[in-house]
């Protein structure tokens, strides 16, 4: 094996200590002790890990990582598809591109006018007040969003990231 491709296998595969801790949260949902869960209990597990899926998308992980065809789930295969999920997270520098594309006056922050010129731009139709939400969102002050409040702030690369990967995970 080359190095470039112990490089990109090490770079989503887990520590023993991660791994233990995902043993861990497996065996709180194989109720039965079997060493297998069920498309369920798959769900609630994946759930709780932050990744939230339909029912016809875990029936697809299942398809895809039941290797054994029993309609269920092992540990490994468990592993595979957490490992599988964190490697589907957009990269931090991906989203550090995407909040300078958005930052259409480069000053360090997203405004309202940058979101309104963005969305002109595209031609979408998005009113002050959704913008408005949106930036309040990010920021996570969605409860102080009020429909008179004019001065909602700018959002931050930081708040950028966090609000994105708050979404996808």
């Amino acid at each position: 094996m080359n190095e470039s491709t112990l490089e990109t296998k090490s770079l989503f595969s887990l520590s023993e200590k991660e791994r233990e801790q995902l043993r861990q949260a497996f065996n709180l949902f194989d109720k039965n002790g079997s060493g297998t869960i069920s498309s369920q209990e798959i769900r609630v597990a994946l759930t709780a890990l932050g990744f939230s899926m339909t029912n016809e998308e875990i029936q697809s992980l299942i398809l895809k990582y039941d290797h054994e065809k029993y309609g269920e789930i092992s540990f490994d295969e468990f592993t595979e598809i957490i490992q599988n999920k964190i490697s589907q997270l957009l990269p931090k520098e991906q989203l550090i591109r995407a909040f300078h594309n958005l930052d259409s006056d480069r000053n360090g922050s997203i405004s309202l006018t940058d979101l309104i010129r963005i969305s002109e731009s595209l031609g979408e139709e998005i009113s002050r007040d959704e913008l408005r939400e949106i930036i309040m969102s990010a920021r996570g002050q969605t409860s102080n969003f009020d429909i008179h409040t004019k001065d909602v702030g700018e959002i931050t690369q930081q708040e950028f990231v966090a609000a994105i990967n708050k979404n996808f995970i």
